[in-house]
C-alpha cells in the first residue's frame, strides 16, 4: 500500500498542472510593415525540453531586465520572443537578426551601424558585455526554437 501511494505522489507529482502550465517558446518575426510571420514555438512536451525552456526563462530574466527588454529603434521590425512559464511571461525584441542578414552593416549597443569595412565580429567583441550576453541568449532561443519547429515539420 505504501509503495503505491508513493508512486502515485511521484507520478502526480511529475505531471504537469494543467497544458497552460507547461513552458513554452514562441519566436516571431514582425515586419515595420506590420506584418508577422510565425518563425517557430515550441512547448514541454518531455523533460529534456521542459529543463532547457527553464534554462532559457532564467538566461532571459538575466540578460534582459524588466526595464529593458527591447532592444530595438522605432519603425523597425524585430523578432520577439515570449517564453510562457505557468502564469507567468517574458517577452523579449531585439532588431539583430533581421539586420545581420545585411552583410554591411552591424547591430550593436548603440544602434545599426555600417560596418564600413570593419569585421562584424570584431565589432561586436568590443561591444559592451552585456549587449554581447543579450544577443547570446537571444540567438540561443531562436535556434533551439528554430530547431525544435523543424522536428515536427511535416
Amino acid at each position: 500500500m505504501k509503495t503505491f501511494i508513493i508512486t502515485a505522489l511521484v507520478l502526480i507529482a511529475a505531471m504537469p498542472v494543467s497544458w497552460a502550465d507547461t513552458p513554452s517558446i514562441k519566436v516571431v518575426e514582425h515586419s515595420s510593415r506590420g506584418e508577422s510571420k510565425d518563425i517557430g514555438s515550441v512547448s514541454a512536451k518531455n523533460e529534456a525540453t521542459r529543463v532547457q525552456i527553464l534554462r532559457f526563462w532564467q538566461e532571459a530574466k538575466k540578460a534582459f531586465p524588466k526595464d529593458g527588454r527591447n532592444l530595438y529603434g522605432p519603425d523597425s521590425g524585430y523578432v520577439e520572443i515570449t517564453i510562457t512559464n505557468g502564469e507567468e511571461k517574458i517577452v523579449v525584441r531585439s532588431w539583430h537578426p533581421l539586420y545581420d542578414k545585411n552583410r554591411k552593416v552591424v547591430v550593436t549597443s548603440l544602434g545599426v551601424e555600417s560596418l564600413e569595412g570593419r569585421n562584424r565580429e570584431e565589432v561586436l567583441k568590443a561591444d559592451k558585455e552585456w549587449y554581447r550576453e543579450a544577443r547570446r541568449v537571444f540567438d540561443g532561443i531562436v535556434n533551439f526554437t528554430k530547431s525544435k519547429a523543424e522536428q515536427v515539420a511535416p
